[in-house]
């Protein structure tokens, strides 16, 4: 059987974490708001998701607030 695993990693500015943003945030970047960004990586997601894969996603400040349980958290997907 084949395992189809994705594992997305955002980061927390381009990807607008909602721990850091509100949906009417405005990107100073992209200039789109957060919840405009937020569906187009859910869109992208769903896309994923409907090719048969399962996502897993990681958030940068997850993974520098604690890089080996989220490692770890990653390992684990893929071995499921």
């Amino acid at each position: 059987m084949i395992r189809r695993k994705c594992i997305e990693f955002n980061g927390d500015f381009w990807h607008c974490n909602p721990d850091d943003f509100n949906g009417n945030d405005i990107h100073r970047v992209k200039n789109k708001t957060a919840k405009e960004i937020w569906e187009i990586d859910r869109n992208k997601i769903d896309l994923i998701k409907s090719k048969g894969y399962d996502v897993l996603t990681i958030w940068e400040s997850e993974y520098r607030k604690d890089p080996e349980s989220t490692l770890k958290k990653c390992l684990n997907f893929l071995n499921d």
